[in-house]
């Protein structure tokens, strides 16, 4: 692990109500690869795809510093990201309400309660194909269906 340096140990020992209670604290340090601060690696984001630290090389100040930049200098391309995400949830929110517009009938599909009526989706991409049915009916739907 190249980049990370081992910092300070401290140990706790005092007594407590059941005898000796030891805390030992490791606090490990990486360096960032822009500013070359030794910082706490708390200070650094995680990152899966780095398989030696598990954090990125560049800490979080250093990486915000970047990404604000980065806003600045492409004003356009952000606020066109931002406004197809934002089309994106409406368009997929708007599909999600068209099921709530259409009413629920009046009993569980299969038991003929008449409480704690619910819409089960058996297709999520089709929202307006639902079945009505009571809580108890759906969940035990939703436990089968989710094995296959």
């Amino acid at each position: 692990m190249p980049h990370i340096f081992q910092g300070s140990i401290s140990v706790d020992v005092y007594r407590g109500c059941k005898g000796l209670n030891i805390s030992i604290r490791i606090t490990l340090f990486m360096k960032c690869n822009i500013c070359n601060q030794e910082k706490p690696i708390e200070n650094f984001t995680l990152d899966r795809t780095n398989h030696s630290t598990g954090r990125q090389r560049r800490c979080k100040e250093c990486d915000n510093k970047r990404r604000a930049e980065w806003r600045k200098n492409h004003p356009t391309q952000n606020k066109e990201a931002c406004s197809r995400y934002y089309n994106k949830k409406k368009a997929e929110n708007s599909l999600r309400m068209k099921s709530h517009k259409i009413p629920l009938a009046k009993e569980c599909f299969f038991c003929d309660s008449h409480v704690n009526l619910e819409r089960a989706h058996y297709n999520y991409e089709k929202p307006e194909n639902f079945v009505t049915m009571c809580r108890s009916c759906h969940r035990k739907f939703d436990a089968l269906t989710s094995r296959n």
